[in-house]
């Protein structure tokens, strides 16, 4: 037999054998439709059917890596190429939430570290999974020793800075002659007298 479809009023061709194969569907195809059979002796049936679309697996799109501030807002929204799709991640960092419906991670994340979560995107056809590696950094320090300090000419001087937050390095610029700086101490003597800031 000779095979139709009938949607939106035209008739399409579908194929010569003993099934009908329809191709290069879209979803907007999906809906109620009619098949048309007619067999060489020119006897035509037809029938209503309920045509589903599937659409093809996602694919996600969305970044492998990104990197957040203890204390700061973040957000990170997983994309894909199809939609709608449904998704998952796992293990969520502290302080972060995730959002199923609409696949975005966010919050204010509370450790810092490095966290490799599992993102997962699917529909009907299938699922794709990525891994985010999620880098939580501290925050910047805040120095709270003084902002002034005194030392005499030819007299042993040391002043130790001070900071929140574990800074990794510590640095001084304009030093008075005498003085240096070890770690994040300023120690040495002063040979030259003055304001330096």
């Amino acid at each position: 037999p000779a095979y139709l479809w009938r949607r939106n009023g035209l008739d399409l061709p579908g194929a010569t054998a003993p099934s009908l194969r329809l191709a290069n569907l879209t979803l907007a195809d999906a809906g109620q439709i009619s098949v048309v059979v007619r067999n060489a002796a020119g006897s035509v049936t037809s029938d209503s059917v309920a045509l589903t679309v599937n659409p093809v697996a996602p694919l996600i799109t969305s970044p492998s890596a990104a990197t957040a501030l203890v204390n700061a807002p973040f957000s990170y929204q997983i994309t894909t190429n199809q939609t709608p799709a449904t998704f998952v991640a796992s293990p969520i960092p502290p302080g972060l939430l995730f959002t199923a419906a609409t696949g975005t991670l966010s919050g204010v994340p509370t450790q810092p570290g490095v966290y490799d979560i599992t993102l997962t995107a699917s529909n009907v056809s299938g699922q794709d999974q990525r891994v985010l590696r999620l880098t939580v950094q501290p925050p910047p320090p805040i120095i709270t020793s003084a902002a002034s300090t005194g030392g005499r000419v030819g007299q042993p001087f040391s002043y130790t800075i001070a900071a929140t937050n574990a800074p990794s390095a510590y640095g001084a610029v304009g030093l008075p002659p005498g003085l240096t700086l070890a770690g994040n101490v300023i120690s040495g003597t002063p040979t030259l007298a003055g304001f330096y800031t």
